[in-house]
């Protein structure tokens, strides 16, 4: 999945978010995808020389190491699906450990909620509907993989401009044990206003998500 920075070329005016521990910036891929081999069907086939995203790290350390090497494996497990925002692959840029991302061409549903809400336009409920049905499909998907996401919330869900919803953002995102539930052994900075009860415990599971999803709704 590693990708030589020297084929990507960062816009680094145009930054798509900051948060604690990242910064995304547009990019562009000079060359051909390592998903596109490791996962190679007619959606994957178009990840060359195309428009993309880029995480940066904000410090280049064995944590950030190992939150890349994560987000790697459960991008492998999910490979390539409509709803869930594919990652290209990995690199090192500018010393920091770096995601990229599929470029998706409209903005996240908090910031399309906001714009509804202070304009004169009415979300209908065949629009609200649709939003739904893609995030419960490709949650679905994610949970019939045995992958938890600990933080489905608006911001991590992207909107094309064709109205297609991606669900994205899985530096939380964790393995089930055998007993279908993730038991957390670290202190992590966790999204407690979309946190079901017993995730509190630091116990998380398909249910955690649903619980996480009721909130979205």
């Amino acid at each position: 999945m590693y990708i030589d920075a020297n084929f990507i070329e960062v816009k680094k005016d145009f930054i798509r978010g900051k948060g604690s521990t990242s910064i995304v910036n547009d990019a562009f891929l000079h060359t051909k995808a390592p998903i596109s081999e490791l996962h190679p069907c007619l959606e994957t086939s178009k990840f060359k020389f195309c428009p993309a995203v880029i995480k940066i790290a904000n410090n280049f350390s064995i944590n950030e190491y190992k939150h890349v090497c994560k987000e790697v494996a459960v991008a492998l497990k999910i490979g390539n699906h409509r709803h869930v925002c594919c990652l290209l692959g990995w690199t090192i840029y500018l010393k920091a450990y770096s995601l990229i991302y599929e470029h998706i061409d409209g903005g996240n549903l908090l910031s399309w909620i906001k714009c509804y809400a202070n304009g004169k336009e009415v979300v209908t409920d065949i629009q609200i509907s649709k939003i739904l049905w893609q995030i419960t499909d490709g949650m679905e998907y994610l949970s019939m993989l045995g992958i938890v996401h600990k933080d489905l919330a608006a911001r991590n869900i992207l909107i094309t401009k064709t109205f297609e919803i991606k669900i994205s953002d899985f530096e939380l995102a964790s393995f089930c044990w055998i007993d279908s539930l993730y038991y957390s052994e670290t202190n992590q900075k966790l999204p407690i206003r979309w946190m079901a009860v017993e995730s509190f415990c630091q116990i998380f599971s398909e249910a955690s998500d649903i619980w996480s999803f009721g909130i979205i709704i």
